[in-house]
């Protein structure tokens, strides 16, 4: 993985303070790229924040296992943390009586901000990874909403 690493650069950039956006394109993976991502942050002590609308824990648990790092473990040892919005507000679909976008997203955002808050009292830094931007779409938010959802994670 170091190799895939050196050869894209990640290695040697600070991504304190970085938004990378990733985007797959109809029939493409880019499973190897947010790997080698996840790989040099765990390599520089980075806590990490899986924010999870679309794949489970587990998917990148098994892509983690083929490329050398065990997330059940990293869990344990508090290196990463798991926020999965879609299942909180579907447990929470029963007591919403006037959903509105800005109040999701808006309580996505708390969770995200109170989980790195805590990560960081062991962590040298927490890097965030959002899986499938898209799904705050779903939810009515429109390009301006998300966008300043992506620039509010940049600076917890």
């Amino acid at each position: 993985m170091d190799s895939v690493s050196n050869i894209l650069g990640i290695d040697k950039v600070n991504m304190n303070g970085k938004l990378i956006l990733i985007e797959e394109q109809h029939d493409s993976n880019a499973n190897f790229l947010l790997n080698s991502v996840i790989f040099n942050a765990l390599k520089n002590n980075y806590g990490i924040c899986f924010v999870l609308f679309h794949n489970t824990i587990n998917h990148y648990h098994n892509m983690g296992m083929k490329f050398g790092y065990n997330l059940t473990l990293l869990k344990e040892k508090d290196k990463i943390t798991i926020i999965e919005p879609m299942k909180m507000i579907a447990y929470n679909m029963k007591y919403i009586y006037e959903p509105t976008k800005n109040c999701i997203i808006n309580d996505v955002f708390i969770i995200i901000k109170n989980e790195c808050e805590k990560m960081m009292q062991s962590n040298e830094s927490v890097l965030i990874i959002m899986d499938d931007l898209n799904h705050i779409f779903n939810f009515g938010a429109n390009l301006k909403e998300a966008i300043s959802t992506l620039y509010s994670n940049t600076y917890l």
